[in-house]
């Protein structure tokens, strides 16, 4: 008797040679390598392209019709649709975001008041200058 695992590493295999079927048969119509560009799952009686390039979602649904055939003709499925979809992936971000606020008057008076007591001349100036200038920059903490 087989496991459980076995039946469905079984079926796994054979949906993922599938997709490696319908990819290189695409291929061949777009006339570009697509291995990691675009993702095919058959739902039902429909083809359903999964891509995260716009310009080649373009050129997919540009070639709709005669895809389909091509793929009901290659594969002997009767599909009757085939849905173009453009999927985002997320980018990560290394800019840190910065937000400024303006200071009240009184923090701007209070700033001005420990700069005066300070002794260190720079960091007096300092605090002066941002005093002065009404603002101060806040970044947020990387979470």
């Amino acid at each position: 008797m087989k496991k459980p695992d076995q039946y469905l590493q079984a079926a796994i295999g054979q949906k993922l040679e599938q997709m490696n079927r319908l990819t290189a048969s695409i291929e061949t119509l777009v006339g570009l390598p697509l291995e990691g560009k675009i993702w095919p799952l058959l739902n039902s009686n429909r083809l359903v392209l999964l891509t995260d390039d716009p310009h080649l979602a373009t050129q997919a649904r540009l070639l709709q019709k005669t895809l389909l055939k091509q793929v009901n003709r290659q594969h002997d499925l009767k599909l009757v649709a085939l849905d173009i979809k453009v999927m985002s992936l997320p980018v990560a971000s290394n800019e840190r975001k910065s937000t400024k606020q303006n200071l009240s008057p009184q923090t701007a008076g209070i700033i001005c008041s420990i700069a005066a007591s300070v002794e260190d001349p720079e960091l007096s100036a300092a605090l002066v200058q941002l005093a002065a200038n009404g603002r101060v920059t806040q970044t947020p903490a990387k979470t």
